[in-house]
């Protein structure tokens, strides 16, 4: 970030996310991110002269860690994933059957 002035903004992810896709890196950072561990302000960066909110060539610049923690998924952990009830879910698939 202190090579690049025009970066802001940098969002770690691990490989099992596609840092293009941004339903994956959202997801990331839902399930993986804890603002009080995963932040990273830095301010005082040096600026590009065409970003509009520079003070003196100067912004602050933030880095978000959003990678897989023990027992990522898992259920009952911090980050399992969320699934409707099974009852619900079998509704929607002979909802859409019937479509």
């Amino acid at each position: 970030m202190g090579q690049v002035n025009l970066l802001k903004l940098v969002i770690v992810v691990d490989e099992d996310i596609d840092p293009e896709d941004p339903r994956q890196v959202e997801w990331s950072l839902a399930a993986r991110f804890r603002g009080h561990e995963d932040l990273i302000v830095l301010p005082g960066m040096k600026a590009d002269r065409c970003d509009p909110l520079h003070e003196d060539l100067v912004v602050t610049k933030i880095a978000m860690i959003a990678t897989t923690r023990p027992g990522d998924g898992a259920p009952d952990s911090r980050s399992e994933f969320a699934r409707p009830p099974a009852d619900v879910l079998e509704r929607v698939k002979l909802q859409l059957d019937d479509d």
